[in-house]
């Protein structure tokens, strides 16, 4: 049914008065265009949101999973260091070796080593 907004006339309940029907016919089409175009923007707003949507959950998604991969990652990490703590503790203190003692061995392990060289066939 086709309806002049700007007068309120009925096109078809004014068969009897044609221009009284015709007068209003001009602004009706601008505002039927105007609906229409209103309508279009509408849609193609809705469209594009509806299309960036999951995107931007997807997103969200990513970056809470991420979040709780570091913040497992950072607890294990903790762990670890807490276990390697309490390991070094548990342990007894390493009582060092003194340097003369270290040298003698260097020397007697060179030895060795100069020892098996020597008795070796040479291949030159």
């Amino acid at each position: 049914m086709m309806r002049d907004l700007a007068k309120g006339i009925d096109l078809l309940k004014n068969k009897s008065r044609l221009e009284a029907a015709a007068d209003g016919a001009p602004s009706w089409v601008i505002s039927e265009r105007e609906l229409k175009e209103k309508l279009r923007k509408k849609k193609e707003a809705r469209v594009l949101k509806e299309k960036e949507e999951p995107k931007k959950r997807w997103l969200e998604a990513d970056r809470e999973k991420r979040a709780e991969l570091e913040k497992l990652l950072d607890e294990r990490m903790a762990e670890e260091e807490k276990k390697v703590e309490s390991d070094m503790t548990m342990m007894p203190s390493a009582v060092p070796t003194p340097p003369a003692q270290e040298e003698q061995k260097i020397k007697e392990s060179v030895c060795m080593y100069m020892l098996s060289c020597a008795s070796m066939p040479r291949i030159c």
